[in-house]
């Protein structure tokens, strides 16, 4: 199952490998928010309410390629974007 998600989410799996942390649907029980947070800085945080796992981490891989390849720090929540290089 590890490579399955390994091939499937390549940039959160190096990002997991890196040692960030994951967070999927925590808050609420109206707000729920999944987040990737290195230790010292979000990497990305939406909210999640509602949404099915396959959406949820097809979101997340899209926001951990734009901060890796391009150091982008997405915070859909606050409405804030901001890069980091």
């Amino acid at each position: 199952m590890t490579s399955s998600f390994n091939s499937q989410y390549p940039n959160i799996s190096q990002l997991l490998d890196d040692g960030c942390e994951l967070d999927v649907h925590s808050g609420g029980h109206e707000l729920q928010i999944t987040s990737i947070y290195d230790g010292q800085q979000m990497v990305c945080m939406f909210t999640s309410y509602g949404d099915k796992a396959d959406s949820v981490f097809t979101h997340l891989e899209e926001l951990a390629k734009l901060y890796l390849s391009e150091g982008i720090v997405t915070d859909e929540v606050n409405h804030n974007e901001y890069c980091i290089w």
